[in-house]
């Protein structure tokens, strides 16, 4: 896990922002602390974007934070009035089974095709069953994008209201997570 993080490591990721840009975010800093980038004052989800990544996030810890996220979407269609489908908390389910090394690969893969099969026709199902989908990627490596995918998933079924409650609550999860990592208690 890195413990700073450069311009040099941003870049190398392939960020949209340009250097001058990133140079400009991290205040002239050589490097900055996972925990410092998640106090920048830039738009969160570009904190999140720069953080949700196996190089800052253990990856199980980053497969755990998929399911946190798209069980907010779960449960917001579930205030909404509409329960979410079964197959999506069933992903949710089989995910965190296979990080206790309790489910296969393939039960893993069937349940991410089974939710992402469930998506119906409203945006929110939409979301919850994606959400529920991208939580259950399967490949290690994929870890990162199903944090991201999942917790952008969350924000999108967020109301326009709600989008920047989300994601500071999403950026408070991973500041929850790197405070366990810097004490040594992940």
């Amino acid at each position: 896990m890195l413990k700073t993080v450069t311009v040099d490591d941003v870049m190398g990721w392939e960020p949209c922002w340009d250097r001058d840009e990133v140079e400009d975010a991290a205040g002239g800093r050589e490097a900055l602390t996972p925990l410092e980038i998640a106090d920048l004052k830039i738009q969160a989800h570009e904190r999140l974007w720069v953080l949700l990544r196996p190089e800052i996030i253990e990856r199980k810890r980053l497969h755990e934070l998929a399911c946190v996220f798209a069980e907010c979407v779960l449960l917001r269609e579930r205030g909404m009035g509409q329960e979410p489908d079964t197959r999506s908390w069933a992903a949710i389910e089989t995910k965190r089974r296979w990080l206790r090394g309790e489910a296969t690969d393939e039960q893993l893969a069937a349940a991410q095709a089974a939710a992402s099969d469930a998506a119906e026709a409203t945006d929110e199902q939409l979301a919850a069953a994606l959400a529920a989908a991208w939580a259950a990627a399967r490949d290690a490596r994929d870890a990162a994008e199903a944090a991201a995918r999942a917790a952008q998933a969350a924000a999108w079924a967020a109301s326009d209201a709600a989008w920047d409650a989300e994601i500071e609550w999403q950026l408070e999860q991973v500041r929850l997570v790197l405070r366990d990592q810097a004490e040594g208690r992940w």
